[in-house]
């Protein structure tokens, strides 16, 4: 019988930085490395695991878009879209539902807080024809508290105006603002960033869209996936008294590159 191939140096390094569980095989931390990182953005082996170990500690998958790369002000950030901002919401042990909307100049909107802690929410839509967007609205119910509730209005994002993702789809961009601003309220949920984040300089932001992680990603997933189901979780060897070097780029490179000839 052959004796499975150690693993490489520099896989074990990328492991305890991100403090990944044996169970996140090294052939899928080499697919995410060549299939959901883009070429034009330069990761380093610290960033790979700070991107990692954000993929593990909230259960992402970024072969399926959950979470990309982007780069803010020279320093690469994990971000995330609408959707699994609500899946990991939905995932938390007091999340009891949530409630949203985009609000036009046309519509009738009011929001009144109740003595019991609660929001009385009146919006009605007066026909098709809305009018321009005023704002955004999120109520977060939880359990055993009471409700968050957030709105954000357009006019404050105006500085967004040429960003492709706010001309192309506002209401989506909007309600996002309000939905993660109940969210991070809510729970600790560090390290994410949303495509219109207030924590990054607006004309700094290079935006790698889900949509571009999908496109490159989801044609690869199922051969991937079928691959990576042939092959052993190799187990972490014991850990080395020196400390850790992260700034092994071309090793890394090296070894995929030679572990790929092989296959060949």
């Amino acid at each position: 019988m052959t004796a499975a191939p150690e693993t490489s140096t520099a896989l074990v390094k990328i492991r305890r930085a991100a403090n990944l569980p044996d169970s996140f095989a090294d052939e899928r931390i080499q697919a995410i490395r060549d299939f959901c990182i883009p070429p034009s953005l330069k990761v380093n082996i610290s960033q790979l695991a700070m991107f990692l170990a954000a993929c593990n500690r909230y259960q992402l998958d970024p072969m399926l878009g959950e979470l990309w790369l982007a780069e803010s002000d020279g320093k690469v950030i994990c971000v995330t879209g609408r959707n699994t901002w609500v899946k990991l919401a939905s995932q938390q042990a007091d999340f009891a539902g949530i409630q949203s909307a985009v609000v036009h100049e046309k519509d009738e909107f009011s929001a009144e807080l109740t003595e019991d802690g609660r929001w009385l929410i009146h919006h009605k839509i007066n026909g098709m024809n809305r009018g321009g967007i005023v704002g955004a609205y999120a109520q977060l119910f939880l359990r055993g508290k009471p409700p968050i509730f957030k709105q954000r209005l357009m006019s404050d994002y105006k500085h967004f105006e040429s960003k492709k993702n706010w001309r192309t789809s506002p209401k989506d961009m909007i309600e996002i603002r309000a939905l993660t601003a109940c969210f991070r309220q809510a729970w600790p949920l560090s390290g994410l960033f949303d495509p219109t984040d207030e924590g990054a300089a607006p004309e700094d932001v290079q935006l790698i869209e889900s949509g571009v992680a999908q496109e490159r990603t989801l044609s690869e997933a199922d051969r991937l996936r079928a691959r990576l189901a042939e092959l052993p979780t190799r187990p972490l060897p014991p850990a080395a008294s020196t400390g850790l070097d992260l700034e092994l780029d071309a090793e890394l490179d090296a070894e995929i590159e030679e572990g790929d000839a092989k296959e060949d």
